[in-house]
């Protein structure tokens, strides 16, 4: 069982010293999938070594203030568990009005691995995931 009352997203990001890579941010879950995930810290990409969590999704996509209810949404609302393109992966993913959200995460640690927004308005479109899929 997780810590209860995680680490904020933005200590990961811009406290210093930062927290390490394994601090538990948040976690959440789908009863029809049965299938918990976690949102940590995470890393940054390294050579020969992809990161996870709160760090990689920022390289990425970015990582803003509606990210972390957009990444709840997904999971919650899910209704399949396809594999993922990493080894060890699987993505959850749901779509509405225009707008996909997609989660994936590592099937043995549980950890979300990374996590953006396709259609309207493109990757990282946050907001939009928020509004159009809640």
């Amino acid at each position: 069982m997780p810590p209860s009352g995680g680490t904020p997203w933005g200590d990961c990001l811009y406290e210093h010293p930062q927290p390490s890579s394994d601090v538990y941010v948040n976690s959440f879950g789908n009863t029809h999938l049965n299938v918990g995930v976690t949102l940590r810290c995470g890393s940054h990409d390294r050579p020969g070594k992809t990161g996870f969590g709160v760090r990689h999704i920022k390289d990425g996509p970015g990582f803003n203030e509606y990210t972390e209810c957009c990444v709840e949404l997904v999971v919650m609302t899910a209704r399949s568990l396809p594999p993922g393109s990493g080894q060890n992966n699987q993505v959850l993913k749901y779509s509405k009005d225009g707008v996909t959200g997609v989660v994936v995460f590592d099937v043995n640690r549980k950890n979300v691995v990374t996590a953006y927004t396709q259609g309207s308005g493109g990757d990282g479109n946050w907001h939009g995931c928020t509004s159009k899929l809640a």
